[in-house]
């Protein structure tokens, strides 16, 4: 299960201003099993940013809240898009999340050219239809994970929908910057 966490939870807020800032915050809750190697692991991820007025987004990074010391930077950020693919930014490098675990995860980036009225919001768009696992496509989700369950491989995917059940975004909060 995806949901997103409002800001003020992780130290964050919703009003925009120049300078690094958490931008956006998700909760990956794993189902319970008796299989103990099957913890989810986040290896890519692909944020769609929707923003009005802002002149810049950069240094984009992800941690997880419970080990805020170890971060990811992103391997492109834009003003249209938040990128954490390939090898210099796998999030393979953060802790898997356990059966019956929780996580919370952070994205923060700086912000530039923040005026009254300016708009910022970042979600991941699209979490795909159920696919092959093995198949890792950011067309069918934008974001890739293991499930670690598998004897002799770990196989990634990039599809969240499981039978009977589809999540097709998770929408972070709009941070805005207020008159003066």
């Amino acid at each position: 299960n995806i949901t997103p966490i409002a800001l003020s939870t992780v130290g964050g807020t919703t009003v925009l201003s120049d300078g690094a800032m958490p931008i956006f915050a998700f909760k990956v809750t794993v189902a319970a099993t008796e299989n103990q190697n099957a913890a989810v692991d986040l290896t890519d991820l692909y944020l769609t940013v929707n923003n009005s007025g802002l002149t810049g987004l950069t240094s984009a990074n992800i941690y997880r809240t419970d080990a805020a010391a170890t971060t990811v930077n992103a391997s492109s950020t834009a003003l249209t898009a938040i990128q954490f693919i390939g090898t210099d930014a796998d999030l393979s490098g953060l802790t898997n999340i356990g059966p019956g675990e929780s996580a919370t995860f952070v994205v923060e980036a700086t912000v530039a050219g923040a005026s009254a009225g300016d708009t910022l919001q970042v979600r991941l768009a699209s979490l795909g239809a159920q696919g092959t696992e093995g198949t890792v496509d950011f067309s069918a989700g934008d974001l890739v994970w293991s499930d670690n369950d598998d004897e002799t491989t770990d196989n990634k995917t990039s599809w969240i929908s499981w039978p009977g059940i589809t999540i097709n975004s998770v929408t972070g909060e709009t941070l805005i910057k207020p008159a003066s």
